[in-house]
């Protein structure tokens, strides 16, 4: 029997179990975390600290730190694992829309407008707004509700907060966190962490 092994047991991992309910049986989930409560269960999922692989296994990575899952991602591909990707039935995604389904995780009410596309291994969460013609690189997180406006351009390992908004045409590089509630209107060329109205890059120790 083909089933779902979940890598994670944190926050997101909640999520990402009730979008694969939609579409996968609850005996086919299960959860991974070697840090893992004696007897826990997410969503009726029990969690495990250690399991046998089977040769059909699919795996998922859930964890929220971008680096984390990067590696785990890594560590998988190198033992010749299968990866796959969780969509919520209810995001609206357009037939001409480009979605690597490489452990892509596609939360609740997310929109992608069309002409999107989307790498590997990025969190979209609930109820963000990706508009026309945006382009997300890979290893990104995008909390719940921001808002991406049309033509943004977001490359690798970069986190965006809840309720961010980044304007139109904006491009943001690599390894980039933005707080909480940021209004991104120009462009980001440096890493770094930016917050604020306007967002404003910060110093960090």
């Amino acid at each position: 029997m083909s089933r779902v092994i979940v890598h994670g047991a944190g926050g997101n991992t909640r999520t990402v179990i009730g979008v694969l309910l939609e579409s996968w049986k609850r005996d086919e989930i299960i959860c991974m975390d070697k840090q893992a409560y004696p007897r826990e269960r997410i969503l009726g999922v029990e969690v495990y600290k250690e399991i046998i692989y089977q040769k059909d296994d699919m795996h998922l990575v859930s964890l929220g730190d971008n680096l984390m899952r990067s590696e785990k991602v890594k560590e998988l591909l190198f033992q010749k694992h299968k990866i796959t990707y969780c969509i919520s039935n209810s995001a609206t995604i357009f037939d001409m829309n480009q979605v690597e389904k490489h452990n892509n995780m596609i939360f609740c009410g997310v929109y992608l407008g069309p002409e999107t596309i989307i790498g590997s291994n990025n969190i979209i969460n609930t109820r963000c707004v990706l508009e026309h013609e945006v382009k997300i690189g890979d290893n990104n997180h995008i909390a719940p509700t921001a808002c991406l406006c049309g033509r943004v351009e977001i490359g690798n390992n970069i986190f965006i907060g809840a309720n961010v908004t980044v304007k139109e045409k904006i491009r943001i590089c690599d390894n980039v966190t933005i707080g909480a509630g940021a209004v991104v209107v120009e462009n980001i060329n440096e890493s770094g962490v930016y917050v604020g109205i306007p967002a404003r890059k910060v110093e960090t120790e």
